[in-house]
C-alpha cells in the first residue's frame, strides 16, 4: 500500500515468519564481528599513515611496532592497535604503554578461564583498544587486574565474571554530572562518582582488563522523555552480546534501570574500536581515517521491533558528501539520531524503533525535511524529489498508533 506523501510501504512478513526474522535480526546485530576468525587487517599503507600523524612520536611507535614484530598474534595484534588509535594518542603514547597493554590483553585472555570464549576480531575490537571514548589515557589494566584477580574465584563463564564485576564496580562509583569532557576511570575511582559515559568507561575497562570483551552502547536521544543514556554490552559465552547499566549491577544480565525506556529507544549504537573486515547491515558508520578508525553499529533490533528506511535523493547522485538526517523531539528541539551518507546512487537506508520522526537532508533540493512513520517489520520509502514540505505543526508519536 502507498502511504501520503508518497512514502510507500511494503508489508513483508507473515507474523510467524516476522518473529524468526526479528530475532535473527537481532542475533545479527549483537555480535557483528563474533564470526570472523582473526585480528582485523591492516596494510602496511595505513601504518605508514599512523606512523606520519605521529610527528615526534613516531619512534615510539616504530619500537612498539620492532618489538611486536616476532609473533604473528602480537604483530597483528600491534599493528591493529596502532593503526585504529585516534590522532592525540599517536602523538603521545609510549612504547611501553602499548606493549603493556598488549601484554596484559593477551594475559588476561590466557589466565582466566574465558578468556579465549571469543574470537580473535572480537578479542581485538573489546579487549586490547587501550582506551574507551575520550577519557585520558592511563594505566587502568595494571589496576583493575590487581583488585579483581581474588574477586572473580568461582566464576566459571562471561556471564558470572561480568556480573561480578559489576557489583565491584557498583561499589566504588556512583552517578552524578561532571564536567563535559570524560574523566578517566582512575579519576572517576578517586572522586566515586562520573555521568553515565564515565561508569560506562570504568565499567568497560574493568571487564576487558579480565579478558571479558565489553563496548559502550547508548541512545542518542530518546524519543518519550528529554535526555540520552549510554550502557555496556558484554560479550557472553553463547556468541551474543548482553546489557547491563555501566557500575549499575544487576544479578543477572540483560536486566537494567531502563528496560522500558531502551524498548522505546529510536536507535540504539554500539561502538568498537578499529575498522572490521567484514561489514553488514548493522554497520551503521565507519571511519576509516587514519587517527579517527572506529565503528559505529546499529543495535536497536537487539533491544525493539524495528522498521527499515529507505531514503532516494536523485539529485543527490554523484555527490561524495550528501546525508540524510534523523531527528526526534527532546529537550525542546529537534535532535540528531543518525546521520547516513548517501550513496552514488542518492540513496541510503537505516533501520529505526518504532514511531514518527523528522527526516532532512543536507543535498541540493529545495524542500529540505519531512516526517516519515516507522511500523515493526516494514520498509518504508521516501522518494525526496516528490516530497511535500512539512507542515509548520506536527506531532510525532512513540509508538506511531499512540493516541
Amino acid at each position: 500500500m502507498v502511504h501520503k506523501y508518497n512514502r510507500a510501504v511494503r508489508r513483508l512478513l507473515t507474523p510467524t515468519l516476522l518473529c524468526c526474522c526479528l530475532l535473527a535480526a537481532a542475533i545479527l546485530a549483537i555480535p557483528a564481528m563474533a564470526s570472523a576468525a582473526g585480528i582485523p587487517a591492516v596494510s602496511d599503507a595505513d601504518i605508514e599513515q599512523a606512523l606520519a600523524l605521529s610527528g615526534s612520536n613516531r619512534a615510539q611507535l616504530e619500537d612498539a611496532l620492532a618489538q611486536s614484530d616476532g609473533d604473528m598474534l602480537r604483530r597483528n595484534a600491534m599493528r591493529f592497535t596502532v593503526a585504529s588509535l585516534p590522532t592525540c594518542d599517536l602523538g603521545s603514547i609510549s612504547s611501553a604503554e602499548l606493549t603493556g597493554n598488549l601484554d596484559m590483553a593477551l594475559a588476561a585472555r590466557n589466565d582466566f578461564a574465558w578468556g579465549d570464549d571469543c574470537d580473535l576480531a572480537t578479542w581485538a575490537h573489546f579487549v586490547l583498544p587501550p582506551r574507551v571514548s575520550q577519557e585520558p589515557l592511563s594505566d587502568w589494566r595494571r589496576f583493575f587486574l590487581a583488585e579483581l584477580g581474588n574477586e572473580l574465584d568461582g566464576a566459571t563463564t562471561l556471564e558470572e565474571a561480568a556480573v561480578l564485576v559489576n557489583k565491584w564496580c557498583g561499589q566504588r562509583v556512583g552517578f552524578r554530572q561532571t564536567q563535559r569532557r570524560d574523566q578517566g576511570p582512575l579519576a572517576t575511582l578517586a572522586s566515586g562518582y562520573g555521568r553515565c559515559e564515565e561508569m560506562v568507561i570504568f565499567y568497560v575497562d574493568a571487564c576487558r582488563a579480565v579478558g571479558i570483551p565489553a563496548r559502550m552502547a547508548y541512545c542518542p536521544y530518546w524519543a518519550v522523555s528529554d535526555n540520552n543514556h549510554a550502557w555496556v554490552e558484554v560479550f557472553g559465552s553463547d556468541g551474543l552480546w548482553h546489557y547491563t547499566g555501566g557500575c549499575e549491577p544487576q544479578d543477572q544480565l540483560d536486566d537494567a534501570w531502563f528496560n522500558g525506556a531502551v524498548k522505546n529507544a529510536p536507535l540504539v549504537c554500539s561502538m568498537a574500536f578499529g575498522i572490521p573486515d567484514t561489514r553488514d547491515e548493522t554497520v551503521l558508520e565507519v571511519e576509516e581515517t587514519v587517527g579517527a578508525r572506529y565503528t559505529r553499529f546499529n543495535s536497536t533490533a537487539f533491544y525493539r521491533d524495528t522498521g527499515l528506511l529507505t531514503v532516494e535523493v536523485p539529485t543527490a547522485a554523484g555527490s561524495e558528501e550528501a546525508h540524510v538526517t534523523v531527528h526526534v523531539f527532546n529537550f525542546g528541539a529537534l535532535r540528531q539520531i543518525a546521520r547516513v551518507k548517501l550513496d552514488s546512487q542518492g540513496k541510503a537506508r537505516i533501520t529505526l524503533g518504532l514511531g514518527t520522526f523528522v527526516v532532512s537532508t543536507d543535498a541540493a533540493v529545495d524542500n529540505r525535511q519531512t516526517m516519515v512513520e516507522i511500523r515493526p517489520g516494514e520498509i518504508t520509502e521516501l522518494y525526496w524529489d516528490s516530497l511535500p514540505q512539512l507542515d509548520e505543526e506536527i506531532l510525532l508519536q512513540f509508538p506511531p498508533d499512540a493516541a
